[in-house]
């Protein structure tokens, strides 16, 4: 569960296996760009993989790496080392639901409602309701932690119910990738310990193919066209109808229909050739100063400036490169890469692809939970931004501040001290994987033993 790895593999799918769609013509939004800009494009991925590659091979240096230890010892404390309490888990998905409580108050639910309040009115709480949401994996990375820890009926209940819960309400909110994290979160902290779930992630996986995804692209459909937008009440009331309809389609056309769509989904190289194809041509480079500005705008809310600006990148770009008219309400990926190249070119897209690099070996190095189980909570949100990567790199790097300052409160919020401890000090995690026992090469006297000393161990 490396981020580097995971991030290459990624990247061959949405840039290389899924480009092979472009031996034929395009049509759509797609058929502006030409054969010509694609391999051109394919060209600059080529130069842009290896300079990452080199970013991550070269590593962040080590003063960034001195930065990222302390920031590891300083949210997971080595005192703290159970969860709190069995309703931990709880309240903060309680949390969440009150998040999306609000969110229903304002006329919307995920995908769902009116998304135009997004751009045109967007609300002075907006920020911290979203982390309140975001606060549903975190009870599920909490209580995956508490199961690894007790290996009680009760905690594996919590788990398989929060689970549940969160798979629920993330297909009400219209999106498949609630499925996904819901399923990924505790997958992770079973797999740090050495016993990643192929068995329920493969059953998960068949039904995220024929069941989640034809449910959800219904749900969509239904919910939203160009003629109407359903309220979030009329769209949850219809949706036990749609999920009927849609299992009793054969199971043969659901499975082509979401490799078809999931394909188109995660191919990638759409939009950083319409990118290639039209700047500096048509559209001018963006200054890279907006990299400078992104912690600020992300860090101050909007309660306190009043007059923030909207971060709209994807609806900007898919109006801009794409052509949707002003009354569709949509937003497109983003690639790094296809970002870079807009401030400024085929350099600032090398020198950006190594920073990157360097970046997500840093998160490798220093976050990752093999040195510490409770660093999932920091790593996880990590992990998906670098992965996903499918919004502009001004967003990411407005969003990664908040980010860390809301998965270290979770863990202070989570653990608590053992009865017995009497540590002060807050060692870092160790700088190398092989400074930690293996527990299959341990005696079990050894084991138990690692398991109550510090992560400097």
């Amino acid at each position: 569960m490396h981020a580097g790895s995971w991030y290459l593999v990624w990247f061959g799918i949405g840039f290389g296996l899924t480009s092979l769609a472009w031996r034929n013509q395009q049509e759509g939004t797609n058929a502006r760009i030409t054969q010509e800009s694609v391999l051109l494009t394919l060209l600059f991925l080529h130069a842009a993989v290896i300079a990452w590659l080199l970013g991550y091979l070269v590593g962040p240096g080590r003063l960034m790496t001195r930065l990222g230890r302390r920031i590891a010892s300083g949210a997971v404390q080595a005192d703290e080392t159970r969860v709190r309490g069995a309703s931990t888990p709880w309240i903060l998905f309680g949390i969440s639901v009150l998040g999306r409580l609000v969110q229903l108050t304002g006329g919307r639910f995920g995908y769902v409602g009116d998304p135009s309040q997004l751009l045109t009115n967007p609300a002075s709480t907006g920020q911290l309701v979203n982390v309140m949401v975001q606060c549903g994996n975190y009870a599920l990375i909490v209580a995956a932690i508490a199961f690894t820890q007790q290996r009680t009926t009760a905690s594996r209940v919590t788990m398989i119910t929060l689970t549940a819960a969160q798979v629920v309400l993330g297909s009400l909110a219209g999106g498949k990738q609630h499925f996904i994290l819901a399923v990924l979160a505790p997958a992770m902290v079973l797999a740090v310990r050495g016993r990643f779930p192929w068995k329920v992630t493969s059953a998960a996986l068949v039904v995220f193919i024929i069941g989640v995804v034809p449910f959800i692209q219904a749900y969509r459909e239904n919910s939203r066209s160009a003629d109407y937008t359903l309220t979030p009440s009329d769209a949850f009331r219809q949706a036990p109808e749609i999920l009927e309809d849609t299992l009793t389609r054969d199971a043969g056309s659901r499975f082509r229909d979401t490799v078809d769509l999931m394909s188109d989904r995660t191919r990638q190289i759409d939009n950083f050739a319409v990118v290639v194809q039209t700047t500096p041509t048509q559209y001018a480079y963006h200054p890279p100063s907006d990299y400078l500005y992104a912690p600020v705008l992300g860090l101050i809310p909007r309660i306190i400036w009043s007059s923030k600006p909207v971060v709209s990148s994807g609806a900007e770009f898919a109006r801009v490169y794409l052509g949707t008219g002003p009354g569709v309400y949509t937003s497109a990926a983003i690639p790094p890469v296809a970002d870079l190249y807009q401030h400024g070119g085929p350099l600032v897209l090398l020198v950006g692809m190594f920073v990157i690099g360097a970046m997500i070996r840093l998160v490798d190095r220093t976050l990752h939970p093999r040195h510490d189980l409770r660093l999932v909570i920091i790593y996880f949100p990590f992990f998906l931004q670098f992965i996903k990567a499918e919004a502009a790199l001004t967003s990411v790097i407005a969003g990664l501040p908040l980010t860390l300052l809301t998965a270290s409160l979770v863990c202070r919020f989570a653990f608590r001290p053992k009865a017995s401890s009497t540590a002060t000090t807050h060692p870092a995690p160790p700088t190398d994987a092989s400074a930690i026992a293996s527990p299959k090469a341990a005696p079990s006297s050894t084991v138990r033993s690692l398991s109550h000393q510090s992560p400097r161990v």
